[in-house]
C-alpha cells in the first residue's frame, strides 16, 4: 500500500482544544473589566490598543460544542503498548475498535461507539488518510508511524457538520511531529507470561531542520513481528472451550438427566473434523464392512453411523489410513462431548489471532515559504503479511 500526499496549506493550529480554552480565559478576563457603555474623559494620547479577546471565530474548526480528548506522546510511551491502536482503544468510546488481536488479517481500524470503521473519520495532521481496507474508507492505524506521533485527539460528536457523513460518530486525529531532529531507535518486545504470542517492534527515526528551522525532513522505519497465538495454546480456549448444550442426554436412556448442562469440548457427532466416509443409503446394519474385525458392523459403532442419512462411519487418519468413527459422550440431538465429532467451535490448531509481519517506511517533509504559507510532502510504503489458520467446523 502506498500513500503520497503533496500539496500546500495555510498553517493552522494543530491542537485546537487548548486554543479554545485560552480564548475562553481571555474572554473571561476581559469581561471582568468590561464597563457599561459610557463616555469617559481622559487626558493624554493613546499610542496603542491591544485586543485580548474576540467573539468572532477566526476558523469554525476551532469552535467545538463537545469535549476533545487528547493523548500526548508521553502517554503513548508510558502505556507500554506496542500497537498504537491498542492505546487509543483504551478510550471508552473506542473499545469496540478492531485491533490486531481480534482481526483475521492483523489490521487495525478505529470504531467509535461501535457503529463501524466507515463511520469513524481517521485523520493524520488534520487531513484524510488513505484507506487500509478494500471497499472501505476505514484506515489501518498500524501504518501510522508511532515514533512521529506527537498527540492523538478524539472528538465523539458534532464532527459531521464540518467533515461530512463519514464523521458521523466522530473524528480521531493523529498529529505528527514536524520538527523532529536527530536519530532515535526504539526497541520494544512483549513476552506473555504463559508463553507464545511474542511481539517485537523496532522503530528507527531520523530527522533534521534546515534553513533556520523553516524546513524539516523526517524519515521513519518500523519493523513489527507478531508470532500469533493458537486456541490450543491457552487453557481457556483449547479443546473447544466451554459451551452450553442441550438436552443433556437422550431421555429414553437417562430420564433423570438435567435438561441443560455446561460441558467442555462440545462436538457434533453427525460430522467429523478428520474427514468422514459414509456409505450409501442402506446396509448400515450389515456386517459386510468390519475393518477392526470385532464382529460388529462399523456403522453400528457410532451414533453417526447408525442414523439413516449420510453421516460418516469411518474417519481418515493424517497418514491416509482409515479407522472406525468413535463417539465421545452422546448428549442427545446432535450434541456430544469429545470423540471424533465435528467441533462446535474453533479447533486447537486454529488461530486465536494471526501471525503478522509488517514493515512501514514513512517520509515527511515541510517548508515555510512565508510565515503563513507552508508546503509539505507526505509519503509512505507499507508491506504486511498475515497468516491465519482455521479448522473447518
Amino acid at each position: 500500500m502506498k500513500n503520497t500526499n503533496l500539496g500546500s496549506t495555510h498553517k493552522k493550529p494543530e491542537m485546537f482544544a487548548p486554543k479554545v480554552l485560552s480564548a475562553a480565559i481571555c474572554l473571561a478576563v476581559t469581561g471582568t473589566f468590561m464597563l457599561p457603555s459610557t463616555s469617559l474623559a481622559q487626558s493624554g494620547d493613546i499610542d496603542e490598543i491591544v485586543v485580548t479577546g474576540s467573539r468572532i471565530p477566526a476558523d469554525p474548526n476551532l469552535v467545538s460544542s463537545v469535549p476533545v480528548q487528547s493523548l500526548s506522546a508521553e502517554d503513548i510511551q508510558n502505556s507500554g503498548e506496542i500497537n498504537i491502536a491498542d492505546i487509543v482503544a483504551d478510550i471508552p468510546a473506542l473499545v469496540s475498535s478492531l485491533t490486531a488481536e481480534n482481526s483475521a488479517t492483523g489490521a487495525n481500524s478505529l470504531n467509535l461507539r461501535g457503529l463501524g470503521g466507515d463511520r469513524t473519520l481517521t485523520l493524520v495532521n488534520g487531513r484524510r488518510h488513505v484507506a487500509g481496507f478494500r471497499g472501505s474508507q476505514a484506515v489501518d492505524t498500524g501504518t501510522i508511524p508511532r515514533a512521529l506521533v506527537r498527540s492523538v485527539e478524539v472528538t465523539t460528536g458534532g464532527a459531521s457538520a464540518i467533515y461530512g457523513a463519514d464523521a458521523v460518530t466522530g473524528v480521531v486525529n493523529f498529529i505528527l511531529r514536524d520538527d523532529f531532529e536527530g536519530f532515535q531507535v526504539d526497541v520494544q518486545q512483549g513476552i506473555p507470561e504463559r508463553g507464545e504470542a511474542q511481539t517485537t517492534v523496532v522503530d528507527a527515526t531520523w530527522g533534521m531542520n534546515f534553513d533556520d528551522d523553516r524546513g524539516n525532513v523526517a524519515v521513519s522505519l518500523s519493523l513489527e513481528t507478531d508470532e500469533g497465538l493458537l486456541y490450543g495454546e491457552r487453557d481457556w480456549a483449547k479443546d473447544n472451550g466451554i459451551a452450553s448444550v442441550g438436552p443433556r442426554a437422550n431421555p429414553s436412556t437417562d430420564p433423570n438427566a438435567p435438561p441443560r448442562a455446561i460441558v467442555e469440548n462440545p462436538t457434533f457427532w453427525l460430522t467429523s473434523q478428520a474427514g468422514s466416509i459414509a456409505p450409501s443409503f442402506g446396509g448400515r446394519s450389515t456386517t459386510y464392512v468390519d475393518i477392526n474385525n470385532n464382529g460388529i458392523a462399523d456403522c453400528q459403532e457410532s451414533e453417526g453411523g447408525r442414523v439413516g442419512y449420510l453421516a460418516g462411519c469411518w474417519i481418515t487418519n493424517p497418514d491416509g489410513s482409515v479407522r472406525v468413527n468413535q463417539d465421545g459422550t452422546v448428549l442427545g440431538t446432535l450434541w456430544s462431548q469429545g470423540g471424533d465429532g465435528g467441533l462446535a467451535g474453533a479447533g486447537n490448531r486454529s488461530s486465536l489471532f494471526p501471525q503478522t509481519e509488517r514493515a512501514v517506511f514513512n517520509l515527511n517533509a515541510n517548508y515555510d515559504l512565508t510565515d503563513t504559507f507552508n508546503v509539505f510532502f507526505e509519503g509512505k510504503y507499507v508491506e504486511a503479511e498475515s497468516e491465519t489458520f482455521s479448522e473447518g467446523d
